[in-house]
């Protein structure tokens, strides 16, 4: 950035910082580490050598209700071969070929890397749920939000389920400029003009 400036600044109005992509991630504290696995394996009085017939039964029972959901409210699902993919444009391709201007507009599905529990055989003997890296299925839930824009959840369909939620900062920003009567230009996912520089 700064070397652009340094050769064309002098053509530049001025320089708008701000967020790209956000992304926020959620997890259940309870489940994210060995300890808090074995207590609600206790509470749920599970053994450990059951734990995978448990958290398969756990996927199976998210991917029917998140396939059945999707279908139920007529939101496209499409499952993808690949995790390089442009998620964001596909899910917009398919908005679109369904007319869905608002809301939950397309479910994705991919296999891509994760964290998960896998039996392993300790020092002593025993055998223990220990987290490892692995590839599962996730689902990613695209909506278009009046204020936010094009949001996505994502959901690791694999034990222990964590949840990431992502936006684009830069389409917040033109929503709200868009509210406001300002005018603006954008390529993409660039800005290019804006017309209260101070107000954006």
């Amino acid at each position: 950035m700064k070397s652009f400036l340094a050769r064309l600044g002098a053509l530049l109005c001025l320089v708008l910082s701000g967020f790209d992509r956000l992304r926020f991630r959620g997890e259940s504290r309870l489940l994210n580490n060995a300890r808090g696995l074995d207590s609600y394996l206790y509470q749920q009085h599970i053994r450990d050598v059951d734990f995978p017939r448990h958290a398969e039964e756990l996927t199976k029972t998210l991917r029917r209700q998140t396939e059945q959901q999707a279908r139920a409210h007529g939101v496209p699902l499409k499952p993808l071969n690949s995790p390089e993919l442009d998620k964001e444009a596909i899910a917009l391709q398919l908005a679109q070929a369904e007319q869905r201007t608002a809301g939950p507009i397309a479910v994705l599905s991919v296999v891509e890397s994760c964290w998960t529990y896998r039996l392993r055989k300790q020092a002593n003997g025993w055998v223990k749920p220990v987290k490892q890296p692995a590839k599962c299925l996730h689902y990613y839930h695209y909506f278009l939000h009046a204020q936010l824009g094009l949001c996505y959840v994502r959901i690791q369909s694999w034990f222990p389920f964590p949840v990431w939620v992502g936006l684009n900062g830069r389409e917040w920003l033109g929503r709200q400029l868009h509210e406001r009567g300002v005018p603006f230009q954008k390529r993409n996912n660039l800005l290019l003009a804006v017309g209260d520089a101070a107000l954006a």
